[in-house]
Parts: C-alpha cells; structure tokens; sequence
C-alpha cells in the first residue's frame, strides 16, 4: 500500500488526494484504500455535523475545535 494519507488542518483536498493516489493502484488495493480513508474520516469530530448538513441539504455549521 502506498503511502498512509493523515487528514489534518484543511480536509477538503484529502477527497482530490485519495482519488490521485488510489488511480495509480491495483482495484482491490484502491479500494481498500479508500475505504480505510473514509473510514479515518468518520471518526473526526466535524464528521456528525458534515454528515447531517449532507442528509439536511443545507451548510454546515461548524463549531470550532
């Protein structure tokens, strides 16, 4: 596997990131891949609001760390 992507400051580029990096994988891999990455996602703490504003159809409101 390549190289771990670590979210950290601004998570809008890790989508764009992941994709690149998984592009250049085998499927199974690429999809393994992925899957660890949203996974890593959920578990940060703007993740439930991110979610909900997405399922609402509507911004986020984002509380500051």
């Amino acid at each position: 596997m390549s190289r771990p992507i670590q979210p950290v400051g601004n998570h809008s580029g890790v989508g764009k990131e992941t994709f690149y990096a998984q592009v250049k994988m085998p499927l199974p891999e690429a999809y393994e891949f992925a899957a660890r990455i949203m996974a890593l996602s959920m578990l940060e703490p703007y993740a439930p609001e991110g979610i909900r504003a997405f399922a609402e159809k509507r911004a986020p409101k984002w509380n500051p760390l």
